[in-house]
């Protein structure tokens, strides 16, 4: 199944709903026949986006920066690849309240984030590392490199900041209208910003990065957690970042 085959609450909350309604025996009939009639939900860890999928969601808020030009969707653009190639919650990239706690979400500085150009065979190319200072727990507190794509795709958003100043200027709930906006155009309605975390993992395994890397990128103390991770963790090298890079389809 495709991430745009699921089942939404709504329908989940509907079957749950009529559990509770007193037309005994005859209600379980009913909710297994509706049960069958939709399509099961794939757990979070499990839905793998396809490369085509990943370019939807950039085409769309490209998209949506056309047709609504300094609103948010460049923004929205950049952190969603961060999002993908780095593991990073929604909370670490975006500050302001949130919905469920009475400490505003920290969002990703400026100072977190290091840039800078380097010679090659090739030419000229961006490398540099970002600080996830994720306030879950001390262990996902993490240094990730960035490919050069990656780096191009920020440099707009440090250029003439100072450290301590947020790299992306939408907040915390301004994400949601422009995130469900552009999963619809994507084709991905079901798709949740919190689905975006497992993609890091999944393409570091699909271009052959070590399984204990992505836990190290994910953050992980527990290696169960992402799979059956060995003991050791290994850091992240750059190889790795342009390997999900490229497992993205970016």
């Amino acid at each position: 199944q495709s991430a745009s085959n699921l089942i939404s609450h709504d329908q989940i909350r509907r079957v749950g709903d009529s559990c509770h309604q007193p037309h005994g025996l005859g209600v379980a009939v009913v909710v297994v026949e509706h049960l069958n009639a939709l399509q099961r939900p794939r757990a979070c860890a499990n839905l793998a986006l396809a490369a085509s999928d990943v370019r939807a969601l950039l085409d769309a808020c490209d998209a949506w920066e056309r047709k609504r030009p300094g609103t948010g969707y460049r923004d929205l653009r950049a952190a969603l690849r961060l999002m993908l190639q780095t593991s990073a919650d929604r909370g670490v990239v975006f500050h302001g309240r949130t919905g469920n706690s009475q400490l505003p979400a920290p969002g990703l500085t400026v100072g977190q984030v290091r840039v800078w150009a380097e010679e090659g065979e090739g030419g000229e190319r961006y490398v540099g590392t970002v600080h996830l200072a994720d306030k879950k727990t001390k262990t996902r507190e993490r240094t990730v490199p960035l490919t050069d794509g990656l780096c191009r795709e920020l440099l707009p958003f440090l250029l003439g900041k100072g450290p301590g100043d947020q790299v992306f200027g939408l907040t915390y709930p301004q994400v949601d209208v422009r995130w469900k906006r552009v999963r619809e155009t994507a084709g991905l309605p079901h798709l949740r910003l919190k689905d975006l975390r497992a993609q890091t993992a999944i393409a570091a395994e699909r271009s052959g990065v070590a399984l204990t890397v992505a836990q190290r990128v994910l953050g992980h103390g527990n290696a169960a957690m992402t799979r059956r991770y060995l003991a050791r963790e290994e850091a992240m090298s750059a190889g790795d970042a342009l390997a999900i890079e490229r497992g993205l389809g970016l």
